[in-house]
């Protein structure tokens, strides 16, 4: 697992700009291709439904998670997006239809959290 400042890394293939999971590319098709990768740097990818908010899989909160149950979902859910299991990996959710409004209130949460280690605003290229 790569680690930067010992929290997991993301997949090199992240960038800026973009959407969260159930608005855009993030979240969109893409659990085949990016699941094996986010669980190989520390993180509990669960497949989300298309187009919904919602896991594809039951008992997706305390089913483990290892290389085998990753694979079987990337093969039974390919075209489903990613969500993440927290537990020590915290999510900030802005949902503020106002651009302007939304950048400030997530600056303000970056000067009081601290950097994160990507945003609702990255995309899988």
């Amino acid at each position: 697992m790569r680690m930067a400042g010992g929290v997991p890394s993301v997949p090199p293939n992240i960038s800026k700009r973009g959407q969260a999971a159930g608005g855009g590319p993030l979240g969109v098709g893409c659990y085949a291709q990016h699941a094996a990768t986010l669980f190989e740097n520390g993180y509990a990818p669960i497949p989300i439904r298309p187009d919904q908010k919602v896991p594809a899989v039951s008992r997706w909160s305390t089913i483990p998670l290892h290389e085998p149950q990753i694979d079987l979902w990337a093969r039974s859910f390919p075209d489903h997006g990613i969500g993440l299991r927290t537990g020590p990996l915290v999510g900030i959710d802005i949902d503020i239809l106002d651009d302007e409004v939304a950048w400030q209130v997530g600056d303000l949460a970056e000067r009081m959290l601290g950097q994160p280690i990507f945003t609702a605003f990255d995309v899988i290229a």
